[in-house]
This record gives C-alpha cells, structure tokens and sequence, in this order.
C-alpha cells in the first residue's frame, strides 16, 4: 500500500505537561502528523493526547501519520521488538505509521546499562566496549554466499542486518513503513542493495544553510521521501552550541524574503523546503508557533526568492554533527581533525 507522508510533522520539545498540551493545540490547528522517538522521551505524553482525541472523536486514527524511532541501544534484530513493544505502549497505539532507526551507530545496551543512559550521546571513555559491531559470523548468517570479508563489507552488512529486525515488524503489521534517520548516502546505498523492503523515509538534518542537494537527488531517484529536522536551523541548539556560528532564522536574506510575503522568517524557511518536496519537521510547544508554522500552505515563494535563498546553501553549516559518536565506526558524517 503506498503511504502518503503529511508535508508538515509536528515534534515536541519541553516539560511533559507542556509535551501534551501542545499536542493537544496541534490537533486543534490541523497537525495530523507527529514525530517521536523512543530517545526523546516525548512517547507517553504524545500518546496520551492522541488517545484522549481519538476517545472524544476529534481525530480518527486512519487520519493520523505517528513516526518514531528505534534507539541505538536497540539497533540488533533481537530487540527491535522489544523497543517497539515499548514504544506502542507509551503511545496507546496497536501500529506506527512509520518507524525510522535513529542513528546508525550501535551502542552495547548492557554496557550502556551500566554507566547510565544519560551518557547516550556523550563521548565514551570505552569506544570499543559502548559501539557494538559485526562479527563474521552474523553476516555469514545474513549472507551465506560471502567468502571474503573486508571492513566495507562489515559496514555494510551490519547496516543491512538492523534493517532486517524492521522488516519483520511490517510483515507483522506492527509498522507501515520503515526508514532511516542520519545516515549518509553510502550507508543508505548499502541498505537499498539488499533489503527486502525499500526505506519509504529519510529524516536528517536540511535547511537553507545546509540544502544536501545531492542527498535529495539521491532520495528522488529511489523514490525515498526526505523529511528536514531542524527546518529553522534550531535556533536555541545553535545559539548554545555552535558559537560564533550564523543563526538561519536571524539571516538577512531570509527577513527579506519574509518582508516581501509578509511572512516570517520561520516561515519562509519551512515554504523554501516544501517547494523542495521535502517534509519539514519544526518543534515548538508555543501556541503561537504552533500556528505560525502551520500557516505556510497560502504563499509561496517566486523564482527570484528561491535563487535568492538558494544561496545561503553555500554555507554547509551542519549543527547537529553528534561529534561524540565520532569513534563509532558506522559514524556518518566527516571527522574533525581531532577524531
């Protein structure tokens, strides 16, 4: 069955009462479409507020698109089960729409266990002992024909061998469809090669400071829809981490373009990224954004603002680099020097 994926997904940063309440307003402005992830922590609140829509008879669930996500202590096809068993608990739903694996790096659950989950993304004292990787014998088992194996070959099959757990989650119609978030295009190249089923989505990090042209051209072509977190740049993530960095939605050429359409710049980046065919994924819990980034449907941008915001692509600034994860051997972006 083809799936049709909603243009604008809804993702909740905040308190948990905040988390419910603001899907609560989303559902009231027209979101039907929301992302979640089992590392978030946003699942319960998310489901109990679909739960009490459904129960009132705002919302049907046919008329609602749930993502979420298997976390990298899950990333092994004995426990994707498990993670999604939890994940459909917290959410009070008998299905996800759309389940994607988070990252492709894979960190050892029992060691992680032991230091405390809260150093997920923190740089490991251990790399060796916190990243999983495959042995021989698991890619002899996806693949009984290999005779050779290299370190290319390990990467790969072990990409291939998660993505085998969350095949078997749609033959058991536990999940629509599965993808993947924050791979590179090699390692999705790697999946596609040999799976069963094709990744109907790819989440990762696009805005007009970081258009990944090449990923979309690439995700077209194998008819893979692109989904853009941090749509606006992440503002408050950038302004913390990223010093000295630009902040997209404090761009001159995008207030202009704003000016123009009486817009906002929030929402001419998320109408620049829809003209793209690309689904954006902002996260507010204020009402007024909650609205504001709704509102993107009744303009669009003409040929000049389009060449115009074309060029902050020049500046590749990609802020989300999980640069602890960088001794994973699955790491997908390029290391810094220091690595």
């Amino acid at each position: 069955m083809k799936r049709v994926f909603p243009t604008l997904i809804q993702h909740f940063p905040g308190s948990r009462s905040e988390m419910k309440e603001a899907v609560s307003e989303a559902l009231r402005i027209g979101y039907r479409h929301f992302d979640c992830a089992f590392v978030y922590k946003n699942e319960a609140e998310v489901g109990e507020a679909l739960k009490e829509a459904m129960e009132s008879g705002q919302v049907l669930r046919e008329d609602l698109f749930i993502t979420t996500k298997l976390p990298p202590h899950y990333n092994d096809p004995a426990l994707v089960r498990e993670a999604l068993d939890s994940s459909l608990k917290w959410l009070k739903l008998d299905y996800v729409d759309l389940y994607l694996i988070h990252v492709p790096f894979s960190i050892d659950r029992e060691y992680l266990k032991a230091i405390g989950e809260e150093k997920m993304y923190q740089k490991p004292e251990e790399p060796d002992k916190f990243y999983t990787s495959m042995d021989h014998s698991k890619i002899w088992q996806v693949s009984p024909s290999v005779r050779t194996v290299t370190d290319e070959l390990i990467e790969a099959f072990f990409l291939l061998y998660h993505f085998q757990g969350m095949e078997k989650l749609v033959d058991e119609g536990l999940v629509r469809s599965i993808g993947l978030s924050n791979f590179n295009q090699q390692q999705i190249q790697h999946v596609i090669d040999n799976c069963s089923i094709k990744p109907a989505n790819l989440q990762v990090e696009c805005h007009a400071y970081l258009p990944e042209r090449e990923l979309l051209n690439f995700c077209n072509q194998h008819k893979i829809v692109l989904t853009a977190f941090a749509p606006l740049g992440s503002p408050a993530f950038a302004k913390a981490t990223c010093a000295g960095e630009p902040v997209l939605l404090e761009d001159p050429v995008v207030k202009k373009v704003g000016d123009k359409h009486k817009k906002s710049p929030a929402q001419v980046l998320l109408r620049w990224l829809i003209q793209r065919n690309i689904c954006v994924l902002p996260k507010s819990v204020n009402k007024v954004r909650l609205k504001e980034n709704f509102d993107v449907l009744d303009f669009a941008l003409d040929e000049a603002d389009v060449e115009e915001m074309n060029t902050l692509g020049t500046k590749n600034l990609r802020y989300f680099l999980y640069e602890p994860s960088e001794d994973s051997p699955d790491y997908p972006f390029p290391r810094s020097k220091a690595a």
